[in-house]
């Protein structure tokens, strides 16, 4: 890589376009050149200009951040931040462009360019975002289209990133010089800064906070791995069962549930119904009552329908009537139209009458009037002649004058010149007398200008260093006293350090032998003889509950066969005698049905009736309807025994049906019972066996083998009792050990935060003493930079008074104010040469004005002659004119003839005109009244027919209103209601009817179903049970369903614990796998301060940076070899070769030797930063400004040297006589207003680069 031409346009300081070639004359042929300038004159701008258009940033701008940067109430828009590339563009101007021509590592040709421009190119306007592109040579072809797109090929181009190019190609040897002074601790910040290995303690530091944090999440598992809590199989299956047994007694609470709300709904039913029915009944009454209140409305609704016959007579009354005023009020209008035009038609005759006289005088004033005409016109013409000639006269005279005018201002300017110019010698020469002492100045102000800028720049350098002297002797003491408070800051924070760690100790030490393993193992031992003895219990418990209910249902079987066989024998017993009474009853209705057939006829006689015919024999008379046969005895005690054995069968029958329903009821008992009894018997196998199972899994002392022993259930009561107070006593050691746990964690807290504080402390003490240190040495350095400015200037002052010994107070004028004093003499000087100036330019004006005098005398009295002449000819002429005018005027008052001839012309046409429109209008009012008089004769004949239709339609009414008996007035006020109004009507009262009607049929449809619905199945329950029953059995479903949904979410919240287990049990597996990587990674190279890894991957970089360090300086300064202090990381040591490989210090290397160590290095950096690219171009921007002329001298000599590697070297300085030790320069100079340009002096051949070549000579042999 290789720059070729760096070119820019209002960068900062350099206005306009400037451009180095570095690969054009004399350029080219240098391996050394200096760029040198005043202070801000531009130097680095060069640099600025270079890296903006390869990088978009420059090393001077940090990334990121910044303030915005303008004046107070200036746009925001046209402000950029301090760290923004925009700002390097040149305030006033509108756009700024850098230009940078380079080889790629490819050997190719490209042109990076970086451009800025305001919004429109205005110089007010918002600067826009930096465009850039990448164009090789040879063939135009553009890379990229976006920003970011141009600097990647650039980078790929360059093969450098800008961080490689900055330590490579712009070498920081400054830096290096420092880091040769420094100690460990800043060595290590520089040596960071300078390579760019900060990513190591970031890696450092990664790896020690991602270990932290694997660990804290790895604890974290463990302790929720821990925290989950699993039921025993034996508690699920027993959970399980309950969860069956709760859904079998919830599914019969639902049954009894629905049958009650089956109820409830019944009775709620049939309220609903009643109310609505009363609600019916209720709109019924309503509905009658409305219709009864708007019969008035149907009585008035009936007379407007019945008045609607009467509308069309009253409505062609109506109409007559309007049409008769109607027609009054036409014919009263027609009869003043009339009027009006009859008026109209007398006016109209006067006007005409009028206009004919008008025109017959107009006609008669024409002919008068041409005699005089024909005179006026004979005079125009002579004044037209006459105009003409004066008109000829009067130019010529004033064509005289103005000659002569010309003449004598030409005259006079001349005079007045000669005199000015005679004034303006005098003065001058009077201001020269006064100030005699300026001239010697003045004829040689380049010279003492050069002196008097020196003179202020050897000023302005000895009151810098004062003030430098001052500040430091200033902060010499707070440093001091800073110092030795850091120091006891130190001794304070390492006692602290010292008492923490007995702390710490002490507390770790009181942590006790017992691990927290052991109580955590005991703990749980406990804890599960614990859950193993409620076991127990709970097994125990369900062995009783079992046997009571095998106890339970023997005792219920054995009632259930006794009531069963009691029954039975009722039953049979019953069925005997049910077998005897059927052959009795039998028998007994055969001989009541015989009796009562013989007593057919007998038994008619209660049918007979006194007066009434016998139904069998017709007779009247009844002689024997009173008499009773013994056959009647006979019925009835038939029919009294046959209902007796009737009444004995039932109630055989229903003994027999319920000893027999009685018999099977205990049957079903019996089984029921029996079903019980086996699953007791079944239930009370599993606690037994649960029993023998857990007694097995305890230790120490056991429980009778067998669950039924009496002794049991005291001795699990004793046992549980044991087990609380081991368990209490267990958890008052571990919060005993966990509070002397937090104690020593608190502890070593504090010892790493005293350890943190004594390093911060020892850290604060260093850089307290350096400052300290590096103030006295500034302040030796600044003393002497005071005396060497002040001998400086007072030679200064000896050469200065050869011309300024006639100024007064010259002396204390350039010692108080420098820059004034230069200024008043630029002034006197410039004042001096514009007199000067000014009394040549005098001198040849008044000889000048001398000699055009004399000619311009002469011309003015021939002009004054001819002008003279004139005027008398021009005056007889105007003479002539008046009087004809005069004659003219008393004709038509000066009038112009054919004015006057049109002006007849036209009244006499206008009269004529005006008199045919008067004829016109006086026909139309005539044609008017005749139009006026016919409409007023048809509106008289329409006003009597319209009074005749009027009189038959009041008639006709009349008529018709008198049959009705009705008046005029009740008629209108009937018809007044109107369509709408009966159309309302009618509809409200339909509406009314409908409404009854509806509410009619509404109470016998809720009538219907309330009967329905009461002759359905009424329940069993009354209205009070049915509600209370509900109660009871959603109260006792609700128990059941809470109860299975305890059971089922227990089961639901083991399952989820169960799958949780596994899964946490899974991550902290993975988990602790995954830790053993970062804890070895940790181990490695990770720790809180990133110092691990930083000082390892420094102490490599440095090793590769000294290789290519000794590599350059076997070539500088063969003398001298470069190697690590053994057992320190970043400590150098010299190895002096000319002293038999005596190792040196690098602080007992000569500033020369410093320096060429420091290039050294710095050129080693730009080696290891461009390995894979060979960098051609170097840049130096600092470290001459402090070295002697000596030591100046071999270090421009060892830069010559570079030539043979193939390199070009710029050189960045401000340091006075540079110029007579480099060939070749780049000047930047200063031109005032903030503007500078370039300038490149030197050539072979010249002084300057006889002394490079001898230097190379030197540098080389």
């Amino acid at each position: 890589m290789k720059i070729l031409v760096i070119r820019g346009r209002n960068l900062t300081s350099l206005a306009g376009d400037f451009a180095l070639e570095l690969d054009k004359p004399p350029l080219d042929r240098m391996g050394l050149f200096a760029i040198t300038g005043a202070t801000g004159a531009g130097k680095s701008t060069l640099l600025d200009a270079m890296c903006l258009a390869l990088f978009d940033c420059t090393p001077r701008l940090e990334q990121g951040g910044g303030v915005l940067v303008g004046r107070a109430g200036e746009d925001e828009k046209a402000r950029v931040k301090d760290t923004d590339a925009r700002g390097m563009l040149r305030r006033g101007a509108a756009e700024g462009l850098a230009e940078v021509e380079f080889l790629g590592r490819d050997g190719k040709r490209y042109v990076a360019n970086w451009s800025v421009r305001r919004a429109h190119k205005r110089l007010d306007g918002a600067i826009q975002s930096p465009e850039m592109s990448l164009t090789e040579v040879a063939s135009g072809q553009r890379f990229g289209a976006k920003k970011g797109e141009v600097l990647k090929a650039i980078e790929e181009k360059l093969g450098l990133s800008f961080e490689q190019f900055r330590r490579s190609a712009l070498l920081a040897q400054g830096e290096f010089a420092a880091f040769l002074r420094a100690k460990e601790k800043d060595r290590a910040e520089l040596l960071e800064r300078m390579t760019g290995t900060e990513v190591y303690s970031r890696m450092s530091l990664a790896a020690h906070q991602r270990h932290r944090q694997v660990q804290e999440a790895l604890e974290k598992l463990q302790r929720g791995v821990e925290a989950i809590s699993l039921l025993s199989e034996e508690a699920r299956r027993q959970e399980e069962e309950g969860l069956a047994r709760e859904e079998a007694a919830r599914a019969e609470a639902q049954a009894v549930q629905s049958r009650a709300e089956h109820a409830v709904g019944w009775y709620r039913t049939r309220a609903d119904l009643v109310s609505r029915e009363r609600e019916a009944e209720a709109e019924l009454e309503r509905a009658r009552r409305a219709l009864e209140d708007a019969e008035p409305r149907r009585l008035e609704w009936e007379r407007v329908r019945a008045a609607e016959d009467l509308r069309a007579p009253v409505s062609a009354l109506d109409e007559a009537t309007a049409a008769l005023t109607a027609r009054d009020a036409e014919l009263t209008a027609r009869r003043s139209e009339e009027a009006v035009a009859r008026e109209v038609d007398r006016g109209a005759e006067v006007v005409r009458l009028e206009a004919e006289s008008r025109r017959d005088a107009a006609v008669k004033a024409e002919e008068a009037a041409r005699p005089e005409l024909e005179a006026a016109e004979a005079l125009d013409g002579e004044i037209q002649r006459a105009e003409e000639q004066a008109r000829d006269a009067v130019r010529a005279r004033d064509e005289a004058l103005a000659s002569e005018q010309r003449a004598r201002a030409e005259l006079s300017v001349l005079s007045d010149q000669e005199a000015s110019a005679r004034k303006r010698l005098e003065d001058i020469q009077a201001w020269r007398d006064k100030r005699g002492p300026v001239e010697p100045v003045a004829r040689e102000w380049s010279r003492w200008e050069t002196e008097l800028q020196r003179y202020q720049q050897q000023a302005r350098q000895e009151v810098a260093a004062q003030a430098l002297l001052t500040r430091t002797r200033a902060e010499a003491e707070p440093l001091r006293l800073e110092a030795e408070r850091r120091e006891a800051a130190r001794r304070e924070s390492s006692e602290a350090l010292r008492v923490a760690e007995e702390e710490a100790a002490r507390a770790e030490s009181a942590l006790g032998a017992e691990a927290d393993a052991a109580r955590r193992l005991r703990r749980e031992e406990l804890g599960a003889r614990q859950e193993v003895l409620k076991e127990l219990e709970l097994a125990r418990k369900e062995a009783w509950e079992a046997a009571q209910a095998l106890r339970e249902a023997s005792r219920e079987v054995d009632e259930a066969r006794k009531e069963q066989a009691t029954a039975t024998a009722e039953a049979e017993a019953a069925k005997a005698r049910r077998t005897g009474l059927d052959p009795a009853l039998r028998e007994a209705r055969l001989a009541f049905d015989r009796t009562r057939a013989a007593l057919e006829l007998s038994a008619r006689r209660a049918d007979l009736r006194e007066g009434e015919p016998c139904p069998l024999c017709g007779s009247k008379e009844h002689p024997y309807a009173r008499e009773e046969g013994p056959l009647a005895g006979l019925v009835e005690e038939g029919r009294g025994r046959v209902t007796s054995l009737e009444n004995e069968l039932q109630e055989v029958t229903r003994t027999e049906s319920a000893a027999t329903a009685r018999a099977q009821g205990a049957e079903q008992r019996a089984a029921r019972a029996e079903e019980r009894g086996e699953a007791a018997a079944r239930r009370s196998t599993s606690p037994r066996e649960r029993w023998s199972l857990l007694r097995a899994k305890l230790t120490g002392a056991l429980p009778a083998e067998s669950v039924d022993a009496p002794e049991v259930e005291a001795w699990l009561a004793e046992a549980l009792a044991e087990v609380r107070v081991h368990s209490e006593r267990s958890r008052a050691e571990e919060e005993l050990a966990e509070a002397q746990a937090r104690k020593a964690k608190e502890a070593r807290v504090r010892r790493e935060a005293a350890r943190t504080d004594a390093e911060a402390a020892e850290s604060l003490w260093r850089q307290a003493d350096e400052a300290w240190r590096r103030n006295v040495e500034a302040e030796a350095l600044h003393l002497r930079d005071v005396e060497q400015a002040a001998r400086g200037r007072e030679e200064l002052l000896a050469a200065l008074s050869v011309a300024f010994s006639g100024w007064p107070r010259w002396e204390k004028e350039l010692s108080t104010d420098t820059a004034t004093f230069q200024a008043r003499c630029v002034k006197a000087v410039k004042e001096w040469n514009a007199k000067d100036e000014e009394l040549r330019q005098a001198e040849a004006e008044s000889r000048s004005a001398a000699e055009k005098r004399g000619p311009v005398q002469a011309t003015v009295e021939l002009l004054h002659a001819q002008s003279t002449a004139r005027a008398q000819a021009a005056t007889g002429r105007e003479e002539a004119l008046a009087r004809a005018r005069a004659s003219r005027g008393a004709l038509f008052g000066g009038r112009a003839t054919a004015e006057v001839r049109a002006a007849l012309r036209q009244e006499r046409e206008a009269l004529v005109q005006a008199l045919e429109s008067r004829r016109e209008d006086a026909a139309r009012a005539a044609r008017a009244v005749a139009v006026a008089l016919a409409r007023t004769e048809a509106s008289l004949a329409a006003r009597d027919t319209a009074s005749t239709s009027r009189d038959r339609a009041e008639a006709t009414l009349g008529t018709r209103l008198a049959e009705r008996g009705l008046s005029l007035e009740t008629v209108r006020s009937l018809l007044s209601r109107g369509a709408a109004w009966c159309a309302d009507e009618e509809r409200v009262l339909g509406q009314l009817r409908q409404a009854h009607d509806k509410s009619l049929l509404l109470v016998e449809e809720r009538q219907r179903q309330r009967l329905e619905h009461e002759s359905s199945a009424r329940p069993s329950l009354s209205e009070e049970e049915a509600a209370s029953a509900r109660e009871r059995a959603i109260a006792d479903t609700q128990a059941r369903v809470d109860a299975a949904a305890r059971l089922r979410a227990r089961l639901k919240q083991d399952d989820d614990a169960r799958r949780s287990h596994g899964e946490q049990a899974r991550l902290l597996e993975e988990a602790q796998r995954k830790s053993g990587v970062w804890r070895t990674l940790s181990e490695l190279i990770g720790s809180h301060d990133g110092k691990k890894f930083k000082v390892f991957a420094q102490s490599l970089t440095l090793d590769a940076l000294l290789h290519h360090a000794n590599a350059h300086l076997e070539q500088l300064a063969p003398r001298y070899h470069l190697m690590r202090v053994p057992g320190y990381d970043l400590d150098l040591q010299v190895v002096d070769r000319d002293m038999g490989d005596e190792v040196r210090a690098v602080s007992s290397l000569s500033g020369g030797e410093s320096f060429l160590v420091s290039l050294a290095l710095a050129l080693g950096l730009a080696s290891l930063s461009s390995e894979t690219t060979q960098v051609e171009t170097l840049f130096i921007d600092e470290g001459f400004g402090t070295l002697d002329p000596e030591t100046l001298e071999v270090a421009l000599a060892t830069l010559d040297a570079l030539q043979a590697t193939g390199r070009q070297v710029g050189i960045i300085s401000h340091v006075s006589g540079l110029a007579e030790r480099i060939g070749v320069q780049v000047r930047v100079v200063k031109q005032g207003a903030g503007r500078s340009r370039l300038q490149v002096v030197g050539e072979a051949g010249l002084p300057g680069a006889r002394a490079s070549a001898s230097r190379r000579s030197l540098a080389m042999g």
